[in-house]
Protein backbone atom coordinates (compact mmCIF):
# COMPACT_ATOMS: atom_id res chain seq x y z
CA UNK A 1 0.00 0.00 0.00
CA UNK A 2 1.47 3.31 -0.84
CA UNK A 3 2.28 5.88 1.86
CA UNK A 4 -0.81 8.08 1.20
CA UNK A 5 -3.35 5.32 1.23
CA UNK A 6 -5.58 7.20 3.75
CA UNK A 7 -6.13 9.65 1.24
CA UNK A 8 -9.43 9.69 -0.70
CA UNK A 9 -9.86 10.50 -4.46
CA UNK A 10 -12.68 9.17 -6.46
CA UNK A 11 -13.04 9.74 -10.03
CA UNK A 12 -15.83 12.84 -10.78
CA UNK A 13 -18.71 10.53 -12.20
CA UNK A 14 -21.92 9.44 -12.11
CA UNK A 15 -23.01 6.77 -13.67
CA UNK A 16 -26.65 5.84 -14.79
CA UNK A 17 -27.24 2.07 -16.43
CA UNK A 18 -30.35 1.47 -18.16
CA UNK A 19 -31.10 -1.42 -19.73
CA UNK A 20 -34.05 -1.41 -21.93
CA UNK A 21 -34.59 -5.26 -22.84
CA UNK A 22 -35.22 -6.08 -20.04
CA UNK A 23 -37.15 -3.21 -18.68
CA UNK A 24 -34.78 -3.03 -15.70
CA UNK A 25 -32.77 0.27 -14.47
CA UNK A 26 -29.78 0.54 -11.64
CA UNK A 27 -29.39 4.15 -10.80
CA UNK A 28 -25.99 5.38 -9.02
CA UNK A 29 -26.46 8.71 -7.66
CA UNK A 30 -22.62 9.69 -7.88
CA UNK A 31 -19.60 7.87 -8.04
CA UNK A 32 -18.71 8.03 -4.13
CA UNK A 33 -22.24 7.01 -3.45
CA UNK A 34 -20.94 3.63 -3.01
CA UNK A 35 -19.19 2.44 0.84
CA UNK A 36 -15.31 3.80 0.14
CA UNK A 37 -13.14 0.80 1.04
CA UNK A 38 -12.03 1.32 4.48
CA UNK A 39 -8.02 1.85 3.60
CA UNK A 40 -8.65 5.11 1.40
CA UNK A 41 -8.05 3.81 -1.82
CA UNK A 42 -9.60 5.55 -5.01
CA UNK A 43 -13.63 4.94 -5.03
CA UNK A 44 -13.83 4.08 -9.02
CA UNK A 45 -17.02 2.99 -10.85
CA UNK A 46 -16.94 -0.22 -12.51
CA UNK A 47 -18.82 -1.35 -15.32
CA UNK A 48 -18.96 1.84 -17.13
CA UNK A 49 -17.75 2.93 -20.34
CA UNK A 50 -19.21 5.13 -23.19
CA UNK A 51 -20.19 3.56 -26.50
CA UNK A 52 -17.75 3.89 -29.33
CA UNK A 53 -20.40 5.30 -31.31
CA UNK A 54 -22.40 7.92 -29.47
CA UNK A 55 -22.25 10.95 -31.19
CA UNK A 56 -20.27 13.23 -29.36
CA UNK A 57 -22.22 16.11 -28.25
CA UNK A 58 -25.19 15.13 -30.72
CA UNK A 59 -27.45 16.32 -27.21
CA UNK A 60 -26.09 19.60 -26.31
CA UNK A 61 -29.34 21.35 -26.66
CA UNK A 62 -30.77 22.54 -30.14
CA UNK A 63 -28.62 25.48 -30.92
CA UNK A 64 -25.10 23.42 -30.61
CA UNK A 65 -26.49 21.29 -33.01
CA UNK A 66 -25.77 22.60 -36.52
CA UNK A 67 -28.04 20.79 -39.82
CA UNK A 68 -26.36 17.53 -40.84
CA UNK A 69 -24.66 16.37 -37.53
CA UNK A 70 -22.85 17.55 -34.26
CA UNK A 71 -20.81 20.73 -34.03
CA UNK A 72 -17.95 17.90 -33.30
CA UNK A 73 -18.64 15.78 -36.34
CA UNK A 74 -18.51 19.47 -38.37
CA UNK A 75 -14.90 20.44 -37.06
CA UNK A 76 -13.66 16.69 -38.25
CA UNK A 77 -15.10 17.44 -41.69
CA UNK A 78 -13.37 20.58 -41.63
CA UNK A 79 -10.37 18.91 -41.24
CA UNK A 80 -9.29 19.52 -37.98
CA UNK A 81 -8.80 16.11 -35.42
CA UNK A 82 -6.17 17.06 -33.20
CA UNK A 83 -4.05 15.31 -35.13
CA UNK A 84 -0.76 14.44 -33.08
CA UNK A 85 -1.68 16.17 -30.04
CA UNK A 86 -0.69 14.51 -26.70
CA UNK A 87 -3.09 14.03 -24.36
CA UNK A 88 -2.30 12.40 -20.89
CA UNK A 89 -5.27 11.23 -18.85
CA UNK A 90 -4.79 10.84 -15.08
CA UNK A 91 -7.57 8.60 -13.59
CA UNK A 92 -7.97 6.78 -10.69
CA UNK A 93 -9.29 3.36 -12.15
CA UNK A 94 -7.70 1.32 -15.00
CA UNK A 95 -7.19 1.20 -18.36
CA UNK A 96 -8.24 -0.70 -21.54
CA UNK A 97 -5.78 -0.06 -24.14
CA UNK A 98 -7.25 -2.55 -26.40
CA UNK A 99 -10.31 -0.61 -26.43
CA UNK A 100 -11.15 -0.26 -30.56
CA UNK A 101 -11.60 3.54 -30.05
CA UNK A 102 -8.02 3.97 -28.61
CA UNK A 103 -6.00 0.98 -29.46
CA UNK A 104 -3.69 2.40 -32.37
CA UNK A 105 -3.16 5.58 -30.09
CA UNK A 106 -2.08 4.85 -26.72
CA UNK A 107 1.52 5.65 -26.55
CA UNK A 108 2.37 4.90 -23.00
CA UNK A 109 0.25 3.22 -19.94
CA UNK A 110 2.21 3.77 -16.39
CA UNK A 111 0.54 3.19 -12.80
CA UNK A 112 1.43 5.72 -9.87
CA UNK A 113 1.01 3.58 -7.00
CA UNK A 114 0.14 -0.17 -6.11
CA UNK A 115 -2.68 -0.54 -8.62
CA UNK A 116 -2.74 -2.05 -11.91
CA UNK A 117 -3.22 0.66 -14.56
CA UNK A 118 -4.63 -2.47 -17.01
CA UNK A 119 -7.94 -3.09 -15.30
CA UNK A 120 -9.94 -4.04 -18.36
CA UNK A 121 -12.52 -2.16 -20.85
CA UNK A 122 -15.09 -1.80 -18.08
CA UNK A 123 -13.45 1.28 -15.82
CA UNK A 124 -13.83 5.05 -15.67
CA UNK A 125 -10.29 5.53 -17.30
CA UNK A 126 -11.13 3.78 -20.15
CA UNK A 127 -14.69 5.59 -20.41
CA UNK A 128 -12.41 9.40 -20.10
CA UNK A 129 -9.87 8.34 -22.93
CA UNK A 130 -12.64 7.21 -25.19
CA UNK A 131 -14.58 9.97 -24.89
CA UNK A 132 -11.62 12.47 -25.58
CA UNK A 133 -10.76 10.49 -28.23
CA UNK A 134 -14.27 11.01 -29.93
CA UNK A 135 -14.22 14.73 -29.49
CA UNK A 136 -10.40 14.45 -30.96
CA UNK A 137 -9.76 11.49 -32.81
CA UNK A 138 -6.15 12.29 -33.72
CA UNK A 139 -4.80 12.44 -30.41
CA UNK A 140 -2.51 10.48 -29.22
CA UNK A 141 -2.57 9.27 -25.40
CA UNK A 142 -0.47 8.58 -22.56
CA UNK A 143 -2.70 7.31 -19.28
CA UNK A 144 -2.03 7.22 -15.94
CA UNK A 145 -3.54 5.46 -13.43
CA UNK A 146 -2.79 6.77 -9.37
CA UNK A 147 -4.15 6.13 -5.59
CA UNK A 148 -3.13 9.12 -3.93
CA UNK A 149 -2.14 12.90 -4.20
CA UNK A 150 1.32 11.93 -3.59
CA UNK A 151 1.09 9.56 -6.73
CA UNK A 152 -0.93 12.24 -8.42
CA UNK A 153 2.02 14.97 -8.19
CA UNK A 154 4.18 11.98 -9.89
CA UNK A 155 1.97 11.47 -12.99
CA UNK A 156 1.70 15.33 -13.47
CA UNK A 157 5.75 15.48 -13.61
CA UNK A 158 5.84 12.13 -15.75
CA UNK A 159 3.46 13.55 -18.22
CA UNK A 160 5.41 17.00 -18.33
CA UNK A 161 8.41 15.17 -19.22
CA UNK A 162 6.85 13.39 -21.92
CA UNK A 163 5.53 16.75 -23.71
CA UNK A 164 2.16 16.24 -23.32
CA UNK A 165 -0.37 19.22 -24.50
CA UNK A 166 -3.24 18.86 -22.39
CA UNK A 167 -3.64 16.92 -19.33
CA UNK A 168 -7.42 15.41 -18.06
CA UNK A 169 -7.68 14.72 -14.40
CA UNK A 170 -11.28 13.42 -13.73
CA UNK A 171 -10.39 12.52 -10.41
CA UNK A 172 -11.29 14.61 -6.79
CA UNK A 173 -9.63 14.85 -3.65
CA UNK A 174 -11.96 15.10 -0.91
CA UNK A 175 -10.87 17.27 2.25
CA UNK A 176 -7.87 19.07 -0.20
CA UNK A 177 -8.38 23.35 0.41
CA UNK A 178 -10.10 24.31 -2.22
CA UNK A 179 -7.96 27.62 -2.39
CA UNK A 180 -5.78 26.19 -4.86
CA UNK A 181 -2.81 25.06 -2.04
CA UNK A 182 -3.30 21.26 -1.79
CA UNK A 183 -0.74 18.61 -3.22
CA UNK A 184 -2.96 17.68 -6.44
CA UNK A 185 -3.88 21.41 -6.84
CA UNK A 186 -0.24 22.56 -7.24
CA UNK A 187 0.94 20.31 -9.19
CA UNK A 188 -2.10 21.05 -11.58
CA UNK A 189 -0.84 24.65 -11.58
CA UNK A 190 2.99 23.71 -12.27
CA UNK A 191 2.04 21.72 -15.23
CA UNK A 192 -0.06 25.05 -16.56
CA UNK A 193 3.25 26.75 -15.81
CA UNK A 194 5.05 24.64 -18.13
CA UNK A 195 3.23 25.20 -20.78
CA UNK A 196 0.40 22.31 -20.33
CA UNK A 197 -3.70 22.51 -21.08
CA UNK A 198 -4.56 21.41 -17.66
CA UNK A 199 -8.62 20.59 -17.64
CA UNK A 200 -10.44 19.19 -14.19
CA UNK A 201 -13.98 18.41 -13.05
CA UNK A 202 -14.97 20.55 -10.24
CA UNK A 203 -16.49 17.56 -9.20
CA UNK A 204 -19.90 15.69 -8.29
CA UNK A 205 -20.93 17.20 -4.59
CA UNK A 206 -23.21 20.09 -4.88
CA UNK A 207 -25.87 18.21 -2.44
CA UNK A 208 -22.76 16.70 -0.24
CA UNK A 209 -21.45 19.95 0.39
CA UNK A 210 -21.81 23.31 2.71
CA UNK A 211 -19.55 26.08 4.08
CA UNK A 212 -20.53 28.54 6.43
CA UNK A 213 -18.90 31.10 8.83
CA UNK A 214 -22.00 30.99 10.99
CA UNK A 215 -21.39 29.50 14.88
CA UNK A 216 -23.53 29.17 17.76
CA UNK A 217 -22.58 30.14 21.34
CA UNK A 218 -21.13 27.00 22.19
CA UNK A 219 -19.16 26.69 19.06
CA UNK A 220 -21.21 24.48 17.45
CA UNK A 221 -21.26 25.61 13.39
CA UNK A 222 -24.69 26.35 11.74
CA UNK A 223 -26.03 25.82 8.80
CA UNK A 224 -29.12 27.62 7.75
CA UNK A 225 -29.89 27.92 11.21
CA UNK A 226 -29.42 24.30 12.06
CA UNK A 227 -26.88 22.50 14.45
CA UNK A 228 -27.05 19.37 12.88
CA UNK A 229 -26.53 18.28 9.44
CA UNK A 230 -28.67 15.01 8.56
CA UNK A 231 -26.95 12.57 6.17
CA UNK A 232 -28.92 10.98 3.58
CA UNK A 233 -28.97 7.58 2.10
CA UNK A 234 -28.78 4.04 3.12
CA UNK A 235 -24.64 3.74 2.44
CA UNK A 236 -23.36 1.16 4.86
CA UNK A 237 -20.33 3.29 5.79
CA UNK A 238 -19.87 7.08 6.27
CA UNK A 239 -16.96 9.21 5.21
CA UNK A 240 -17.12 12.88 6.13
CA UNK A 241 -14.70 15.57 5.77
CA UNK A 242 -14.22 18.72 7.55
CA UNK A 243 -12.02 21.74 6.51
CA UNK A 244 -11.15 25.08 8.09
CA UNK A 245 -9.28 28.38 7.09
CA UNK A 246 -5.67 28.22 8.06
CA UNK A 247 -4.79 29.87 11.40
CA UNK A 248 -8.27 29.02 12.56
CA UNK A 249 -9.61 25.67 14.31
CA UNK A 250 -9.34 22.74 14.58
CA UNK A 251 -12.77 21.32 13.78
CA UNK A 252 -14.38 18.24 14.97
CA UNK A 253 -16.88 16.25 12.92
CA UNK A 254 -18.99 14.27 15.45
CA UNK A 255 -21.72 11.62 13.93
CA UNK A 256 -24.55 11.10 16.08
CA UNK A 257 -27.51 8.07 16.00
CA UNK A 258 -31.00 9.60 16.48
CA UNK A 259 -33.33 7.99 18.27
CA UNK A 260 -37.06 8.82 19.61
CA UNK A 261 -35.52 10.10 22.72
CA UNK A 262 -32.53 12.42 21.54
CA UNK A 263 -28.90 10.99 20.08
CA UNK A 264 -25.91 8.79 20.89
CA UNK A 265 -22.59 9.61 19.37
CA UNK A 266 -20.55 7.39 17.33
CA UNK A 267 -18.21 8.33 15.66
CA UNK A 268 -15.86 11.63 15.71
CA UNK A 269 -13.44 13.01 13.17
CA UNK A 270 -9.40 12.94 13.68
CA UNK A 271 -7.13 15.24 11.91
CA UNK A 272 -5.69 14.45 8.90
CA UNK A 273 -2.40 15.42 8.28
CA UNK A 274 -1.05 14.13 5.28
CA UNK A 275 -1.93 16.78 2.24
CA UNK A 276 -0.66 20.14 4.97
CA UNK A 277 -4.43 21.11 4.73
CA UNK A 278 -6.28 21.91 8.24
CA UNK A 279 -9.15 19.21 7.98
CA UNK A 280 -10.11 16.16 9.55
CA UNK A 281 -11.62 12.73 8.23
CA UNK A 282 -14.85 10.89 9.72
CA UNK A 283 -15.16 7.45 8.34
CA UNK A 284 -17.05 4.62 10.34
CA UNK A 285 -19.63 1.70 9.59
CA UNK A 286 -23.10 2.09 9.71
CA UNK A 287 -25.89 0.02 11.01
CA UNK A 288 -29.13 1.08 9.91
CA UNK A 289 -31.14 4.21 11.35
CA UNK A 290 -30.90 7.76 11.23
CA UNK A 291 -27.73 10.06 11.41
CA UNK A 292 -26.96 13.27 11.62
CA UNK A 293 -23.41 15.35 12.09
CA UNK A 294 -22.51 18.21 14.20
CA UNK A 295 -19.40 20.36 14.08
CA UNK A 296 -17.84 21.87 16.50
CA UNK A 297 -14.74 24.00 17.20
CA UNK A 298 -12.93 26.17 19.84
CA UNK A 299 -14.83 28.26 21.76
CA UNK A 300 -12.86 31.93 20.84
CA UNK A 301 -12.82 31.09 17.36
CA UNK A 302 -15.93 32.90 15.69
CA UNK A 303 -15.16 33.55 12.56
CA UNK A 304 -13.68 31.97 9.57
CA UNK A 305 -15.02 29.47 6.85
CA UNK A 306 -15.42 25.92 7.87
CA UNK A 307 -17.01 23.42 5.01
CA UNK A 308 -18.68 19.41 4.97
CA UNK A 309 -18.20 17.34 2.56
CA UNK A 310 -18.82 13.93 2.25
CA UNK A 311 -18.21 10.90 -0.26
CA UNK A 312 -21.10 8.95 0.59
CA UNK A 313 -23.90 10.88 1.75
CA UNK A 314 -26.27 13.54 0.83
CA UNK A 315 -26.95 16.37 3.54
CA UNK A 316 -29.91 17.38 4.34
CA UNK A 317 -28.58 20.59 5.10
CA UNK A 318 -26.69 22.14 1.42
CA UNK A 319 -25.05 25.15 0.41
CA UNK A 320 -23.59 24.15 -2.73
CA UNK A 321 -21.25 27.42 -3.41
CA UNK A 322 -17.61 26.69 -2.96
CA UNK A 323 -18.21 23.02 -3.33
CA UNK A 324 -14.80 23.20 -6.11
CA UNK A 325 -13.11 20.25 -5.48
CA UNK A 326 -9.44 19.79 -6.91
CA UNK A 327 -7.41 20.21 -8.39
CA UNK A 328 -9.95 21.64 -10.41
CA UNK A 329 -9.19 24.46 -7.62
CA UNK A 330 -5.47 24.87 -8.97
CA UNK A 331 -4.88 28.42 -10.79
CA UNK A 332 -4.75 28.24 -14.48
CA UNK A 333 -6.86 24.96 -14.46
CA UNK A 334 -9.93 24.60 -16.72
CA UNK A 335 -12.16 23.89 -14.42
CA UNK A 336 -15.35 22.47 -15.77
CA UNK A 337 -18.78 21.85 -14.54
CA UNK A 338 -21.80 20.05 -15.69
CA UNK A 339 -25.13 20.64 -17.63
CA UNK A 340 -27.88 18.26 -19.04
CA UNK A 341 -28.50 18.04 -22.23
CA UNK A 342 -30.45 21.17 -22.92
CA UNK A 343 -27.93 22.77 -21.50
CA UNK A 344 -29.15 23.61 -17.23
CA UNK A 345 -26.32 23.69 -14.48
CA UNK A 346 -26.68 19.92 -13.53
CA UNK A 347 -27.84 19.93 -9.67
CA UNK A 348 -25.29 17.83 -8.66
CA UNK A 349 -21.68 19.90 -10.14
CA UNK A 350 -19.83 21.62 -7.75
CA UNK A 351 -20.20 25.45 -7.61
CA UNK A 352 -18.02 28.10 -7.27
CA UNK A 353 -15.75 30.15 -6.18
CA UNK A 354 -12.87 28.89 -4.87
CA UNK A 355 -11.82 29.72 -1.11
CA UNK A 356 -9.13 32.54 -2.55
CA UNK A 357 -12.18 34.36 -4.54
CA UNK A 358 -11.39 32.61 -8.06
CA UNK A 359 -14.70 31.70 -10.08
CA UNK A 360 -13.33 28.17 -9.81
CA UNK A 361 -16.04 26.89 -12.58
CA UNK A 362 -14.70 28.25 -15.80
CA UNK A 363 -17.17 26.20 -18.44
CA UNK A 364 -19.20 23.94 -18.87
CA UNK A 365 -20.41 20.54 -21.00
CA UNK A 366 -22.86 18.12 -21.19
CA UNK A 367 -22.31 15.72 -18.17
CA UNK A 368 -24.11 12.97 -20.47
CA UNK A 369 -23.13 9.92 -22.75
CA UNK A 370 -25.67 8.51 -24.35
CA UNK A 371 -25.36 5.48 -26.65
CA UNK A 372 -27.07 3.69 -29.07
CA UNK A 373 -28.55 0.14 -28.59
CA UNK A 374 -29.06 -0.85 -25.20
CA UNK A 375 -29.27 2.77 -24.24
CA UNK A 376 -26.26 3.30 -21.87
CA UNK A 377 -26.20 6.29 -20.14
CA UNK A 378 -23.09 8.21 -18.22
CA UNK A 379 -23.39 11.21 -16.29
CA UNK A 380 -20.48 13.31 -14.07
CA UNK A 381 -18.44 16.16 -14.16
CA UNK A 382 -16.03 13.82 -15.93
CA UNK A 383 -17.83 13.50 -18.77
CA UNK A 384 -18.05 17.36 -19.03
CA UNK A 385 -14.60 17.25 -18.57
CA UNK A 386 -13.07 14.99 -21.17
CA UNK A 387 -15.55 16.69 -23.94
CA UNK A 388 -13.80 19.92 -22.49
CA UNK A 389 -10.56 18.29 -22.86
CA UNK A 390 -11.02 16.55 -26.50
CA UNK A 391 -12.06 20.60 -27.34
CA UNK A 392 -8.88 21.78 -26.05
CA UNK A 393 -6.76 19.13 -28.11
CA UNK A 394 -8.45 20.12 -31.21
CA UNK A 395 -7.25 23.69 -30.52
CA UNK A 396 -3.67 22.60 -29.38
CA UNK A 397 -4.11 20.94 -33.18
CA UNK A 398 -5.41 23.65 -35.08
CA UNK A 399 -2.51 25.62 -33.41
CA UNK A 400 0.41 24.19 -32.02
CA UNK A 401 1.37 27.72 -30.42
CA UNK A 402 -1.23 28.53 -28.23
CA UNK A 403 -0.76 28.25 -24.72
CA UNK A 404 -2.61 27.23 -22.40
CA UNK A 405 -3.93 30.48 -21.02
CA UNK A 406 -5.19 31.39 -24.94
CA UNK A 407 -6.64 27.74 -24.91
CA UNK A 408 -8.96 28.56 -21.68
CA UNK A 409 -9.65 32.19 -22.90
CA UNK A 410 -10.91 30.67 -26.08
CA UNK A 411 -13.26 28.80 -24.38
CA UNK A 412 -14.56 31.19 -22.18
CA UNK A 413 -15.20 33.35 -25.23
CA UNK A 414 -16.71 31.65 -26.95
CA UNK A 415 -19.22 29.58 -24.72
CA UNK A 416 -22.98 30.11 -24.58
CA UNK A 417 -24.44 31.81 -21.42
CA UNK A 418 -26.30 29.17 -19.22
CA UNK A 419 -27.76 29.37 -15.91
CA UNK A 420 -27.72 33.42 -14.61
CA UNK A 421 -27.56 35.82 -17.07
CA UNK A 422 -23.46 36.05 -17.35
CA UNK A 423 -20.84 34.67 -15.55
CA UNK A 424 -21.73 32.84 -13.10
CA UNK A 425 -21.00 29.83 -9.85
CA UNK A 426 -22.56 26.78 -11.83
CA UNK A 427 -21.45 27.16 -15.06
CA UNK A 428 -18.69 29.83 -15.56
CA UNK A 429 -18.25 31.32 -18.62
CA UNK A 430 -21.04 29.63 -20.07
CA UNK A 431 -21.16 26.09 -21.91
CA UNK A 432 -18.33 25.49 -24.54
CA UNK A 433 -18.74 25.62 -28.27
CA UNK A 434 -16.29 23.55 -30.04
CA UNK A 435 -16.48 24.98 -33.66
CA UNK A 436 -16.27 29.20 -32.70
CA UNK A 437 -13.11 27.93 -29.30
CA UNK A 438 -11.03 25.72 -32.48
CA UNK A 439 -12.15 28.27 -35.28
CA UNK A 440 -12.03 31.58 -33.45
CA UNK A 441 -14.96 33.70 -31.86
CA UNK A 442 -16.04 35.12 -35.65
CA UNK A 443 -16.23 32.15 -36.79
CA UNK A 444 -19.49 30.98 -35.53
CA UNK A 445 -21.19 27.65 -35.30
CA UNK A 446 -24.56 28.64 -37.84
CA UNK A 447 -26.84 26.90 -35.30
CA UNK A 448 -24.97 28.40 -32.16
CA UNK A 449 -27.21 31.32 -31.32
CA UNK A 450 -25.29 34.88 -29.94
CA UNK A 451 -21.98 34.92 -28.41
CA UNK A 452 -22.30 36.91 -24.52
CA UNK A 453 -19.78 39.14 -24.32
CA UNK A 454 -16.61 38.33 -22.63
CA UNK A 455 -16.31 40.10 -19.06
Amino acid sequence: MSNDAHEVLVVAFVGVLVVTAGLTAATLTDPASRSPPTDGRPVAEPDLRPVADAEPWSRLGDEATPPGGSAVTRIHDAGETGDGVRVGVIDASGYDPSDPVVADRVLAVRGFGDSDPLAGPDHHGTATTTTVAEVAPGARFLLTRIDSQRGFVRAVEWLIERDVDVIVAPVSFYGAAGDGRSRAASAAAAAVDAGVTVVAPVGNVAKRHWTTVDRSTDATVVVDGARETPLLGDRERAVVWVEWERGTGPYTATLYRLNDDGRTPVARSVPYRRDGTPNARLSTSLRGGRYAVVVSGPRDDTGGRVSLTSPTHRFGVVSADGSVLSPAAGAGVVGVGAVGELGEPAAYSGRGPTTDGRLGVDVAATGTVVGSGDAERFEGTSVAAARVAGVAALIHGADPTVTPRTVEQRLERTAMDRGRDGVDLATGHGVVDPWPAVFGADERSPAAGPTRTPT
